[in-house]
């Protein structure tokens, strides 16, 4: 059975992932561009799935820091490549995302995620995590905003999306369900899993969910 290695993305993984993730035809990702996915690689924002042992590439997210007029942390450019949905690959990695994001970052501000009107693929995703709707239909309009120019836009040239965002104490959640991955060998469950992230760990995960308690 194949193992599905979930680490950051590094410097030799850039050109893969800028391939797999921002030059294939999903008109609902966002495309950054190469300095943007450099930054997010360079401040290990990036996460990444391999399947081993020939090292494909089949998935992907980002955690995105606040910057510029944004006070939000992001969840974005999840995407698992088609032949392996259905395996609960990027559920993992979005899972691992967050509950490490709490991990490094302890974050006061809301993480949120946007998906478009028309793509309903991450919506079980999200709020299987504990996302939920906060500002329903929003309205962009794709000439403004770097990235969108490949996507639908109506008559008037805005794009609408769902904002989601995760109340604090989902993390707990998060932090609760990352346990038996990090803890047994592979996951423990149908699709073998390695977590391979530096300070992920029982220990650092249990003086996390501290946090939590009352």
């Amino acid at each position: 059975m194949d193992t599905f290695v979930l680490t950051f993305a590094k410097d030799r993984d850039i050109a893969d992932l800028y391939s797999f993730l921002f030059e294939n035809p999903d008109v609902n990702l966002r495309r950054r561009d190469l300095p943007d996915l450099q930054n997010l690689v360079e401040s290990h924002s990036f996460y990444i799935c391999r399947r081993e042992p020939d090292n494909r590439l089949v998935a992907s997210c980002y955690v995105a820091a606040p910057s510029g007029d944004d006070l939000e942390w992001e969840l974005g450019g999840l995407f698992t490549e088609l032949d392996f949905r259905g395996h609960g690959i990027g559920g993992t990695l979005s899972l691992m995302a967050v509950g490490y994001h709490y991990l490094m970052h302890q974050p006061s501000e809301d993480l949120i995620a946007h998906v478009l009107l028309s793509n309903p693929d991450p919506r079980h995703t999200l709020e299987d995590l504990g996302f939920v709707i906060r500002d329903a239909g929003q309205k962009y309009r794709r000439e403004e905003i770097p990235g969108l120019e490949h996507m639908d836009a109506d008559a008037d040239g805005y794009v609408y999306a769902d904002v989601y965002v995760l109340p604090h104490p989902a993390y707990r959640v998060a932090l609760e369900r990352l346990l038996p991955l990090v803890s047994t060998p592979y996951g423990g469950g149908g699709t073998p899993f390695r977590l391979d992230l530096p300070l992920l760990s029982v220990e650092t995960i249990d003086a996390a969910l501290k946090d939590f308690q009352d």
